[in-house]
């Protein structure tokens, strides 16, 4: 594994020696949370040219990549090489997917909104299983089934931002 340029303050990226033929999200095949959400992320981008697998099935696949990288935090691995980690390999992904290129685009050109991004992506992460449920909660079990009110996303960045807030506060 090999640092490969500075990608924001906040994140270097790392380069595989065995990189995939296909570019490659990889994810926490075991999470709840983690399972929802690659599930809603299927049906916004384009899976031709994006692979999403558990790292439990091609952790093995990238012997230079320490396997605590993938429990972490979701990696986006390229063709070249470029392993992509949290933040900027969920907007790389929706870029690459087709989805939209704007979040990839704030994150190269804003050092402050890669900060913030890295530090929510690392709360959310931090508290999987409780998104989780608070997913299920506002937006059903069925992460295919397409939310029918803006107002059920308001709320869950509502409660989201609030347990944040709250489980920082106590950990001063």
């Amino acid at each position: 594994m090999n640092t490969v340029s500075k990608h924001s303050e906040f994140q270097s990226l790392i380069k595989t020696s065995s990189p995939p033929k296909k570019t490659l999200l990889v994810w926490d095949g075991e999470c709840g949370f983690c399972k929802y959400w690659i599930t809603k992320w299927e049906m916004i981008t384009d899976n031709k040219h994006i692979d999403l697998r558990p790292y439990q099935e091609v952790a093995k696949d990238f012997p230079d990549l320490d396997e605590k990288l993938f429990k972490k935090a979701v990696r986006l691995i390229t063709p070249e090489g470029i392993v992509y980690s949290g933040a900027s390999a969920a907007f790389k992904s929706l870029e690459l997917g087709g989805a939209t290129h704007l979040p990839m685009s704030w994150y190269n050109q804003n050092p402050t909104f890669a900060e913030l991004t890295e530090w929510l992506y690392e709360k959310v992460a931090d508290n999987r299983p409780f998104l989780h449920d608070v997913s299920h909660f506002f937006l059903g079990e069925n992460p295919k089934k397409i939310c029918p009110s803006v107002w059920v996303w308001a709320g869950l960045g509502a409660v989201i931002g609030g347990t944040l807030a709250i489980r920082l506060g106590r950990k001063k």
